[in-house]
């Protein structure tokens, strides 16, 4: 996260049928908030837990959750597109 500069940084990814898109923001290299500006899931909303996680450990390799699995990973690509996309 040290290489992130500060900013909003959108991004999103879909794994049919999930769908994510995010906003982040960034905060002197940390991540300080993340939005789920769309979250298309089928019983996949428990995923959403990883926002938490992410901003708690600045970083996106945490935990899939169980019975989430493919919404946790769609959340976290997301956000990887978003910080990507801004380098």
């Amino acid at each position: 996260m040290s290489k992130i500069e500060d900013g909003t940084y959108l991004g999103e990814y879909s794994n049919s049928p999930v769908k994510a898109r995010v906003e982040v923001n960034v905060v002197n290299h940390k991540i300080t908030e993340i939005n789920l500006l769309e979250h298309v899931y089928a019983l996949g909303e428990k995923g959403e837990v990883v926002l938490q996680e992410i901003i708690a450990k600045q970083t996106l390799e945490v935990d899939m959750k169980t019975g989430a699995t493919v919404s946790s990973m769609t959340i976290v690509k997301a956000i990887e597109n978003a910080l990507e996309g801004e380098k």
